[in-house]
């Protein structure tokens, strides 16, 4: 997996979706994992990769945990025009 560069995640109540791409913007990989399953495959990102989630409590509670050597961040969320 050292070659995966950033990883999007989706966040679920059981399973999470990630999506990991490497320097060149190429799908490395597009998955469903399970809550557990999510926590051995981050272990596995290389050190530099940049982990980003969605803007909610669940993204706070797995930022929290810092249970993977990457970075997370959290994209500020947007206001909608009327």
């Amino acid at each position: 997996m050292s070659e995966i560069t950033r990883v999007g995640v989706d966040l679920a109540k059981n399973l999470i979706q990630v999506h990991a791409v490497d320097v060149a913007g190429k799908v490395v990989t597009n998955r469903l994992l399970k809550r557990d399953k999510f926590i051995e495959w981050c272990m596995k990102l290389p050190a530099k990769c940049l982990l980003a989630m969605e803007s909610c409590s669940g993204a706070h509670y797995w930022s929290a945990l810092q249970c993977w050597r990457c970075s997370a961040s959290q994209p500020r969320a947007r206001a909608r025009r009327s």
